[in-house]
């Protein structure tokens, strides 16, 4: 990766809310995300960051301040005898005042002084006698204030989330402008835990959370009486450190700071706006990354050396011809331009013409002491080839009565075919293991700890595998090539431009599709086509197939099982006296920010709890071991009421539960002269109500009502749903990380009948305390502030709608413009959620909801750990088995067509050819073409009508010969002919 950086134009918003929107459009969502960073860990919103200082001094003895302040000191001492040994407490002062304070500092220090608060720290009972040196109690008493400011900052934010990663001051420190944030409702809120103005909004309420139960589950030795100040629960939780260590008083002022400071840039974020309609152009500068390429230094110099070396080839090859005469005004590259280039030598004529059945080794004999000179062209005339030595020898006369065996070379025989099938087998078959056992064991180890010869094995050689085939295809494609006119010619009546014309042996075979499709030599043309360009694609294939990446690589491993089934219903908090709102403000921080759930719980399931040896902090281990999963669902059904003469009655559809439904209260219609409306949960158990509990356990009723015109005794325009609650356990097999959270999970053929028939037993008072949780927490507390249950706007007023309306990203539901939503839009998006807060009512209540196990329990897992395996690219491997698949096709293909064996000897050189021609009257026709240039030759070529065959005739000599001769003098070779001649062959 390298670092880059630019600079670039920025706009910076210059608008925000007024004093006076503020008041009337901000709602409590601010605290509800403060105590999500502080307690559920969630993600800071953008822009933002924790700027505000606070000033601290000691209380002294007549609990006087700088600043004018006093306090009596009987309240101090309030606590004081309720701590015992270990035990602490903690009291925040405001200084304003509500009619439910018991402690404030209104009065108490100067108009100006407004700002100051008072904070203690007192720890129980010490050890040991009570003596002036050893006091009984230890406390830490300061008073406090803060300073607000504003400064010029250069941030460093990471989109797209917008995430301050870091702040550098550029500027002084200046005052707050007076209509930014009104801080003396934001000081008030502080004080009284709400929020001073009641309004509504997205979020259901404008009271501050209550974070009692974390206080309980971290700080179990703090201990409060029937008031908690809310300020001093947001300090602890901004700044957790042990509980001693907030005696020290540096502590206890950075506590109250990192609240300060969370409390008002979460404000901020939902003051300033983020509306680009106004603003300022400032410089930014863009810092990114980019991948780079690493490149392996020896194969660096090795490309190099080979790169220099082909330049200077190259340039030879072009250099070289200008200083050397060739003579040469044509290129001699089929048969017709050798028979232009010799049929006016006679003397060559005469020498070869009885040499048409010569083997190779016979004519280089001949030839060996033989001279050959090209005459330069005059004008228009073709080059000329002479023959200049003394006439060839005589063959002997057992020699010359030799018949040579017709033969195809060694790439085009069966041995070879059959070997290069089995080539081709078995590359696909090693590369199809290879991926099977890639996908079965997570990829495959490296093999060497060295990155050079990890390039070597990975990369360079399936490179020269896939490499491998181009030369052979070449050297298959080159010699049918040279083969072509004659196979052309064996089949007989063909004419000049598909034999003796054809020119291939002059072109690379990626060239040659060209002229082969022009002569209609199909066979030709798809094998340099496909098998040749496919060649170069297959070594790109085969250099992408195998790559390193690290994956999470399963070792086996026993874990631990703390707990065991079933549930125990009690420890789920169903009274008025520890009512909890954790679990929804757990929700809400779920899907609005995507925070993790709960340990060992997920959207679905909760997971009962395995434990393995790595600690904690092994962030790069996971767990893999299959356990129970519980779960709940509902199964809703729509209900509806209608008018039974005069009371109203529940009815449900057709193929619904049958249910005496004659204890549930009906709803009538409510006037309203502007559209309102209302929205009913009802989660009926034997803790918070005397509700009748219907036969068919039809425990959760849930209505969105809309108000009419005009009151009437008829049933409430609404949308009703009826749902029946079901308990579930199964095995899953899951996946965590050290800490319990769950990463992913998938279920197990197997079935759990023993304790699914604990749980189901048990699935009645389990579901009573859920119930009773969920009927005392739905509806946010509202204190000391009256609130009507109808509205006209399209606001929740209970935390349940609340989450409907972020998992729908809409609050069409609630809007009383719009008619009651209907059943196919609540009842899935009411039963996710149910299902959801059921997991999380467990999975933040294990060591309540479980009982320790009497016997050590072990569960069979894995460990997953990161480690760089050899995995196989399935794209690449798709189309490298293709491109082997078509490989072999054509190669069967090739072989079962591939020329007949005609010739004696391979056309190889120019002396091999002219035998073939030497004696027969197609020279005839072609050497009146010799004084002609190349264009006139190939235009008369193609201009005769003559069709010219390879195989038996009678020379110009008058003699017998095998070779190219005009139709009709020439008589085509026919398989009979050619196992005539084996057999011949073989006899001698």
């Amino acid at each position: 990766m390298v670092d880059k950086v630019l600079e670039v134009p920025a706009v910076l918003s210059t608008t925000y809310l007024s004093l006076n929107d503020q008041k009337t459009t901000l709602t409590g969502l601010y605290a509800q995300s403060v105590y999500n960073i502080a307690w559920l860990n969630e993600s800071l919103p953008p822009f933002m960051d924790r700027q505000v200082d606070i000033n601290c001094e000691e209380v002294g003895r007549n609990m006087y301040n700088s600043w004018g302040c006093h306090y009596d000191n009987y309240y101090m001492n309030l606590d004081a005898t309720l701590l015992e040994q270990d035990q602490y407490s903690t009291m925040y002062v405001g200084y304003w005042y509500e009619e439910s304070m018991d402690s404030y500092l209104l009065g108490q220090c100067p108009k100006e002084a407004n700002q100051t608060f008072l904070v203690r720290w007192l720890s129980g009972e010490s050890i040991g006698p009570v003596d002036e040196t050893n006091p009984q109690n230890v406390n830490t008493t300061l008073w406090c204030r803060p300073t607000y400011y504003q400064q010029e900052v250069r941030a460093t934010v990471v989109p797209p989330e917008m995430h301050v990663l870091d702040i550098v001051p550029v500027g002084p420190k200046q005052p707050l402008p007076g209509d930014l944030i009104n801080i003396t409702d934001f000081e008030w809120s502080m004080s009284q835990g709400y929020e001073k103005n009641n309004n509504r909004g997205s979020y259901p309420t404008s009271s501050w959370p209550d974070p009692k139960e974390r206080l309980q589950s971290n700080f179990p030795k703090l201990v409060w009486s029937d008031y908690l100040p809310n300020l001093a629960t947001f300090a602890l939780g901004a700044y957790q450190r042990p509980l001693a260590d907030y005696l020290d008083a540096e502590t206890l002022r950075n506590s109250y700071q990192a609240a300060y400071r969370l409390l008002l840039a979460r404000k901020l974020a939902d003051i300033l706006s983020s509306d680009l309609s106004h603003t300022e152009t400032v410089l930014a500068t863009r810092q990114y990354q980019t991948q780079t390429v690493i490149m392996v230094s020896t194969f660096v110099y090795i490309v190099e050396g080979l790169l220099a070396s082909t330049t200077i080839i190259a340039l030879l090859i072009f250099i070289i011809p200008s200083w050397r005469k060739t003579n040469l005004v044509s290129e001699p590259s089929s048969i017709a331009s050798l028979m232009t280039l010799t049929g006016n030598d006679q003397r060559i004529i005469k020498a070869t013409s009885e040499k048409d059945c010569a083997t190779t080794r016979e004519l280089e004999n001949l030839f060996q002491d033989a001279t050959f000179h090209l005459q330069p062209a005059n004008d228009s005339q073709e080059s000329t080839l002479s023959y200049l030595g003394p006439d060839p020898q005589i063959l002997p006369s057992d020699k010359a009565n030799t018949k040579s065996l017709p033969l195809l070379p060694i790439e085009l025989s069966w041995i070879f075919g059959v070997a290069f099938l089995m080539l081709q087998g078995s590359v696909m078959a090693a590369m199809a293991y290879t991926y099977i056992r890639a996908q079965l064991q997570d990829g495959l180890p490296l093999p060497s700890k060295s990155l050079f010869a990890n390039q070597i094995v990975i990369k360079y050689l399936p490179m020269v595998v896939g490499a491998f085939f181009e030369p052979i295809f070449t050297w298959l494609t080159r010699t049918l090539c040279m083969l072509q006119p004659y196979e052309q010619l064996r089949r007989g009546d063909s004419a000049p431009s598909r034999s003796v014309d054809a020119t291939y042996s002059s072109l690379p075979p990626q060239a040659v599709m060209f002229r082969a499709l022009r002569t209609r030599h199909i066979s030709l043309a798809s094998i340099c086509c496909i098998m040749t360009f496919l060649a170069n694609v297959v070594s790109v294939a085969f250099s992408s197939l195998l790559y390193e990446h690290t994956v999470l690589f399963p070792t086996s491993r026993n874990f631990t099982v703390p707990y065991q089934l079933p549930i125990n219903g009690s420890g789920i908090p169903h009274s008025y006296t520890n009512t909890t709102y954790d679990h929804f403000y757990i929700a809400m921080s779920n899907l609005t920010a995507g925070t993790p759930l709960p340990a060992w719980t997920d959207e679905t399931f909760f997971y009962v709890p395995f434990q393995g040896s790595e600690g904690r902090n092994a962030s790069a281990t996971l767990y893999r071991a299959i356990t129970p999963a519980v779960s709940a669902s509902l199964h809703c059904f729509p209900m509806y009421q209608r008018l039974s003469g005069k009371h109203l009655t529940w009815d449900i559809p057709a193929g619904s539960p049958s249910c005496d439904l004659s204890s549930l209260q009906t709803y009538e219609t409510f006037e309203s002269q502007i559209p309102e409306a209302i929205e009913y949960l009802t989660f009926m158990n034997t803790v918070t109500s005397d509700n009748h509990v219907p036969d068919c356990e039809l425990t959760v009723l849930a209505g969105w009502c809309r108000s009419s015109m005009e009151f009437s005794h008829q049933p409430v325009n609404a949308s009703w749903i009826g749902c029946q609650p079901q308990l579930h356990v199964e095995l899953r097999e899951v996946v965590v990380d050290t800490q319990g959270f769950v990463q992913s999970s998938k279920p197990i053929n197997d079935t759990m009948s023993h304790d699914n028939q604990l749980l189901q037993d048990g699935s009645k008072d389990i579901f009573d305390a859920f119930h009773a949780l969920l009927a005392l927490s739905v509806t946010p507390k509202y204190p000391y502030v009256s609130t009507s249950p109808y509205h006209n706007d399209s606001y929740p007023s209970d935390f349940l709608n609340y989450l409907m309306a972020q998992k729908l990203n809409s609050s069409a539901t609630l809007d009383p413009h719009l008619p009651p939503p209907s059943f196919n839009t609540t009842a899935p998006i009411m039963e996710a959620l149910y299902t959801r807060m059921f997991a999380i009512v467990l999975g933040s209540r294990i060591n309540d909801i479980l009982r320790p196990t009497n016997r050590a329990t072990v569960v069979a897992g894995f460990v997953l750990l990161p480690e760089a395996r050899v995995l196989v690219s399935s794209p690449m491997f798709i189309l490298s088995v293709t491109i082997l698949g078509v490989y072999i096709l054509f190669t069967i293909m090739l072989y079962i067509r591939r020329p007949w064996r005609i010739l004696p000897r391979m056309p190889t050189t120019i002396i091999s050819q002219i035998p073939f021609f030497a004696a027969s009257h197609v020279l005839q026709d072609l050497r009146v073409m010799a004084d002609t240039c190349k264009s006139e030759q190939s235009a008369s070529v193609r201009g005769l009508r003559q069709r010219y065959g390879y195989g038996r005739f009678i020379g110009t000599d008058g003699k017998a010969h095998i070779g190219i001769e005009r139709e009709p003098l020439v008589q085509i070779l026919t398989k009979n002919d050619l196992r005539l001649m084996q057999k011949d062959t073989s006899s001698l």
